[in-house]
């Protein structure tokens, strides 16, 4: 998540998983080990702007960056495509095949505000 780069101080109180700051990146960060589903995750995160907006900068406003959210859920597929039956000609291909098969779903989301 995008954060002005005079922020500071900041305090995270998240209902599950880590968050960070990256001051070098001007962003904060939060990891979720896991999430089983059915289940609400919430993070507060209040940081301090030694530069106060009080006089009502439209201008830092208009120019916030938009909030991007990166995920994968390894052994999950939402479309529901299920594999049977995969052949492979290891000797084709030179290298011999292991006997599973790893569903992986992934995505992003940008929220622009």
């Amino acid at each position: 998540v995008p954060i002005p780069a005079d922020a500071d101080t900041p305090v995270f109180q998240a209902s599950s998983g880590k968050a960070s700051y990256d001051a070098g990146a001007s962003c904060f960060v939060w990891k979720l080990k896991q999430c089983p589903g059915k289940e609400e995750y919430t993070l507060r995160a209040e940081f301090g702007f030694p530069s106060s907006r009080e006089d009502g900068d439209e201008e830092a406003t208009q120019s916030a960056k938009p909030v991007e959210v990166n995920f994968s859920v390894p052994y999950f597929c939402v479309s529901g495509l299920q594999i049977r039956y995969l052949k492979v000609h290891e000797q084709v291909l030179g290298y011999r095949a292991m006997p599973w098969v790893r569903y992986l779903t992934s995505g992003s989301l940008i929220s622009r505000r």
